[in-house]
């Protein structure tokens, strides 16, 4: 089992938990480490928002450790009546947040049964929490913002080496505030 190892790791927990299909045995702070997640900063300015570590999410971000193992991150919006034909349809794991009582959570379906909806659910494995989750397409309806966002993974063995141009646009970040660091 996949077990979250820091803050706000429910995503990188799911992608542990969605490569072991691909033979790979990592952890959520494995993932980090090799991809040097606590190096890596953006500042979206059109947006107004700052982010690092564990809340930078999806695509991009996700490839800088997939592609090193010949594998890519795919992501595709829906409305989420069409994401949940998607995901019934579906022969493979897929990422998808959910709306829980306590924020928005990163979970991964698990094609079984297609009457119910299984999910992955990361946690701390202190806390005790249910390893999986299973719903009703209804309630799984009002888990779903009204645009979901799905993503899985895929096997290229094309792939090129992952994007450094990230790094590079992180030490640029870091340079630039370096000055309100040390005010603060």
């Amino acid at each position: 089992m996949k077990y979250m190892s820091f803050n706000r790791s429910c995503s990188y927990t799911c992608l542990a938990y969605m490569i072991e299909d691909y033979d790979l045995d990592y952890t959520d702070k494995n993932i980090a480490i090799e991809m040097k997640l606590a190096y890596l900063f953006y500042n979206g300015a059109k947006n107004n928002e700052y982010l690092s570590g564990a809340m930078l999410q999806g695509k991009r971000w996700f490839d800088l450790f997939l592609n090193r193992h010949s594998l890519e991150f795919g992501e595709i919006k829906y409305n989420k009546v069409d994401a949940i034909t998607v995901i019934k349809k579906s022969v493979r794991k897929l990422m998808i947040g959910m709306n829980l009582k306590t924020g928005k959570h990163a979970m991964v379906y698990c094609p079984l049964d297609k009457q119910l909806f299984r999910f992955f659910n990361p946690h701390y494995e202190k806390y005790g929490a249910l390893d999986f989750f299973v719903y009703s397409e209804n309630e799984l309806l009002d888990l779903l913002d009204d645009e979901v966002t799905i993503g899985y993974i895929t096997h290229n063995p094309e792939i090129v080496s992952p994007e450094l141009e990230l790094y590079d646009h992180s030490i640029g970040y870091l340079d630039k505030y370096v000055v309100d660091i040390i005010e603060f």
